[in-house]
């Protein structure tokens, strides 16, 4: 653990913060990928034949390995992979812009390293906020979902 007062300077600093940020990068890519593979709600089980031709029109039904969500939320579950897959790309770019050893001395790869980080945390923000909203019962998320998006437009005017 680093004890942040005993850091002399500048660059001790940038090397400490390029590490935890290193971290944090890799964390919420590892979270954003597990979502896309493990999906909330499960995947549909395959049947026990193992040779299952599935047609492109299931009227409703998935094919076995397919999200169960995306059948019963068609529309909150595209908007969950659209928000989920800016999380992982822009998480990955955080980690390439790390290890790719640019100057963290610059201004702009400073700059461009905080905004990449904050799409990463808002999609991110956003990402959960979806999963919620498909997994929780309708009187429960009808009673929450004011306090959710009390929650979100906070986070949106920190980052103003």
């Amino acid at each position: 653990m680093v004890n942040w007062m005993t850091i002399k300077n500048k660059d001790e600093w940038v090397t400490h913060m390029r590490g935890n940020m290193s971290l944090a990068a890799t964390i919420i890519t590892t979270i954003t990928f597990q979502n896309s593979i493990n999906p909330l709600g499960g995947v549909r089980p395959a049947v026990e034949s193992r040779y299952v031709k599935c047609p492109k029109k299931l009227n409703g039904n998935s094919c076995p390995g397919q999200s169960v969500l995306a059948i019963i939320y068609p529309n909150e579950y595209f908007i969950f992979l659209i928000s989920n897959t800016i999380c992982l790309v822009s998480s990955l770019t955080v980690c390439l812009l790390l290890v790719s050893d640019f100057p963290m001395n610059n201004r702009f790869f400073t700059w461009l390293l905080s905004l990449v980080m904050c799409i990463t945390l808002t999609t991110l923000t956003s990402t959960y906020m979806i999963d919620i909203s498909m997994i929780t019962p309708y009187p429960i998320w009808h009673t929450t979902k004011t306090m959710f998006n009390n929650v979100i437009y906070i986070w949106f005017c920190l980052h103003s």
